[in-house]
């Protein structure tokens, strides 16, 4: 769990969505966001960056009243003309202690340098096929062994 934990945000749900509160705030998203945003509220946001807050609270929105996973993957928001594009992929969960009960969203997302809806059909098969060779000849690293070995 902890290489990935720098790629998490838990957001808390205030007020059935009347709010949210930024409560953890992995380093790599703080990197992203280019501000420490750990304990600042997506109203403050709202109020700062509008059209960021409007975009925020309508995905916070859908996730929390839905309970169910958003998944969004596309070019990244933000950089200079001059900089070379940034993809993400991320995804919104719900979380609370009941099914009817969504009080903090768990946001996992990774920067990517490129796409990989933009690689080519024989190049994913053949890095499947690379993948499934290394899983049979044991060869693969236990962290990334779908089978635990």
């Amino acid at each position: 769990m902890a290489r990935f934990l720098p790629h998490v945000i838990i957001i808390r749900v205030d007020d059935e969505g009347a709010d949210y509160e930024y409560r953890y705030v992995g380093e790599a998203q703080r990197q992203a966001y280019g501000i420490p945003i750990k304990g600042i509220r997506l109203s403050q946001i709202e109020a700062a960056a509008p059209q960021l807050g409007v975009l925020l609270r309508c995905v916070y929105e859908r996730v929390r009243s839905t309970a169910k996973t958003l998944v969004v993957r596309g070019r990244a928001l933000g950089g200079s003309v001059d900089e070379k594009p940034r993809f993400q992929e991320t995804a919104w969960m719900p979380l609370g202690e009941s099914d009817g009960c969504v009080d903090h969203l768990l946001m996992i997302g990774v920067q990517v340098p490129r796409p990989y809806w933009e690689t080519s059909a024989d190049t994913l098969e053949l890095l499947a096929d690379q993948g499934r060779e290394s899983i049979s000849a044991g060869t693969l690293p236990s962290h990334l062994n779908p089978t635990g070995g």
